[in-house]
């Protein structure tokens, strides 16, 4: 994520999209790598495409969003819009800006 800023530039000089919707594709797939790590998403994956299927095996390490501490250090553009991104999930927000 370090650069994300910087990569709208030459986004708009290349391919005319806008450096709004990089900010807002990298506050997106923060919030996806996120739910992949607390849901246990990897191990549910590879279950599924060795043909097992052992929910118990997932869920005992799979948490939910709801009532835990997200921060985010440098919260500019893109950390704000992942901070808007996980009000529903009703999380604890700590944000560090400078």
């Amino acid at each position: 994520m370090l650069g994300g800023n910087h990569l709208g530039v030459l986004s708009d000089l290349r391919n005319e999209c806008s450096a709004k919707k990089l900010n807002v594709s990298v506050a997106e797939d923060e919030l996806m790598r996120i739910l992949i790590l607390v849901r246990n998403f990897v191990l549910g994956y590879h279950q599924s495409i060795t043909g097992e299927w052992d929910v118990a095996g997932i869920a005992h390490r799979a948490y939910d969003l709801e009532g835990k501490t997200i921060g985010t250090v440098g919260a500019g553009r893109i950390g704000k819009l992942l901070l808007q991104r996980l009000k529903p999930f009703n999380c604890y927000q700590i944000q560090r800006d400078g």
